[in-house]
């Protein structure tokens, strides 16, 4: 999505950036901040984070260390979040969707990351799945021998 402001800085609170993506998701997330580029400043946080644009600074790539889950594309007062699933270690980015006063797709600002620490996705194979059917089938299966006992004593 695309949305007005400014994205977190490193430092800032993500409470309320992990419940808008939460939001979005509709499951909750626990973030931590990975690396960010700004344009013109240079790399800051801990990851590994290699990014390289465009000579228009519309456009380009970015490779990490290790595998993201999220990365923000700052230009002019918008920015836009890509969810990267499954998490992976180099993409392509754009300001095509982002839009200045001008109505003109802006440079680069800068591009943040973010890893998953934590998430309650209902779609990942490797979330615990509670199995009411199992229970059932198991309770039906006590039950029947419960019986065949009781027919089997008398």
């Amino acid at each position: 999505g695309t949305f007005a402001g400014n994205d977190p800085t490193p430092n800032a609170n993500l409470t309320s950036f992990e419940s808008m993506i939460s939001g979005i998701l509709g499951y909750t997330v626990d973030l931590e901040f990975y690396a960010k580029w700004d344009q013109g400043e240079g790399y800051e946080g801990s990851g590994d984070l290699t990014v390289t644009p465009n000579n228009d600074l519309l456009s380009g790539t970015w490779t990490t260390g290790d595998p993201i889950s999220l990365y923000s594309v700052k230009g002019a007062n918008q920015y836009a979040l890509y969810w990267v699933d499954p998490a992976d270690t180099s993409g392509t980015w754009s300001t095509e969707h982002l839009l200045n006063n001008g109505g003109n797709i802006p440079a680069v600002s800068h591009i943040s990351t973010w890893t998953l620490v934590d998430g309650n996705d209902p779609g990942d194979p490797n979330a615990p799945v509670p199995e009411p059917a199992t229970v059932v089938l198991m309770g039906i299966g006590l039950a029947g021998i419960v019986g065949f006992r009781r027919m089997k004593g008398k």
